[in-house]
């Protein structure tokens, strides 16, 4: 009798640089994902209130003093109990981006007053089982989760995953994942490829795609993801590089449209209302090519 292996999901390739002076006690400091797209015009109308999103990674940490009063219950599906505490940081960075509060302290999130719902399904060396990942996607649809944000991947399908994502958009959940760190000539891994996700790839401070993010066909948006700085765990920050930084500042800035709209949206929804604010890629070697820039850069203006 064969005894078959379930497969992995990992994070993708990142290196995270601590960023010093940075203290979560002395002022505050705006990230440039902020700053360039003016989002505190934004926070005028909608700052992410009554919004959930679940961040699927490495947990987060519980405590941090730009996080904590934004943070809600979530599950450690690693070792099985209720305390999803983040040693890696790629969670906490995640969550940091999403939802850092507007607190004078640290930095600052996309949507500052969205609750992050922590769900650890990677373990501290940033892998975790495919059945980790499809039970994280199946308490995050049980418990009120209104957006899930996964910046992870795995270089084929799975069907535990894709029966989990297909339950939780049923329930009327929004799913956006991370293109991939492999390069613009490598296609998007899953579980971004799958249509019940919003995959997002990463373009730099001067509006190019990064070198690093997958292209393809199932590419809906680009976001801010190189240089970002967010929080890390015991009350520090790093700058990180990555479709994984592009990934939450999506799903914050659907955070913030959920807010504004006081309902849910379908996939096809967000994609139509950000389409309607999306920038077009500065270069002029992947402008109005559909595989590079898909549906455009992720403005919001609401």
């Amino acid at each position: 009798m064969s005894i078959r292996r379930r497969r992995e999901c990992k994070l993708l390739p990142h290196v995270m640089k601590p960023v010093y002076g940075l203290d979560p006690n002395v002022g505050q400091f705006y990230p440039w994902n902020i700053r360039l797209f003016d989002i505190d015009k934004a926070w005028k109308h909608s700052q992410g209130e009554g919004v959930t999103v679940a961040v699927l990674d490495t947990g987060c940490d519980l405590e941090h003093e730009d996080l904590k009063e934004n943070l809600i219950s979530g599950y450690n599906f690693v070792e099985n109990n209720q305390t999803p505490q983040d040693v890696n940081g790629h969670g906490t960075h995640v969550a940091g981006t999403i939802a850092a509060s507007n607190n004078n302290k640290g930095m600052v999130g996309i949507a500052p007053k969205a609750k992050i719902m922590p769900v650890k399904c990677l373990g501290d060396n940033g892998s975790g089982s495919t059945l980790y990942i499809a039970k994280a996607v199946r308490y995050a649809a049980d418990n009120n989760a209104d957006i899930i944000s996964m910046s992870l991947g795995t270089s084929q399908m799975s069907n535990i995953i894709e029966q989990a994502m297909n339950y939780a958009v049923q329930k009327g959940c929004l799913i956006f994942s991370a293109a991939g760190n492999d390069g613009n000539s490598v296609d998007i891994q899953y579980p971004a490829n799958s249509n019940k996700t919003i995959a997002i790839g990463a373009i730099d401070k001067n509006l190019n795609v990064s070198n690093f993010s997958c292209c393809g066909e199932a590419l809906d948006f680009l976001a801010p993801g190189e240089d970002i700085i967010s929080c890390t765990p015991n009350n520090t920050y790093s700058r990180t590089s990555g479709t994984s930084m592009a990934t939450p500042f999506a799903s914050a800035c659907a955070a913030l449209f959920l807010s504004l709209r006081k309902r849910g949206f379908s996939k096809e929804e967000i994609i139509h209302e950000f389409s309607e604010n999306a920038m077009p890629l500065e270069d002029p070697r992947y402008k109005g090519q559909e595989n590079y820039e898909a549906n455009g850069i992720i403005c919001p203006k609401y």
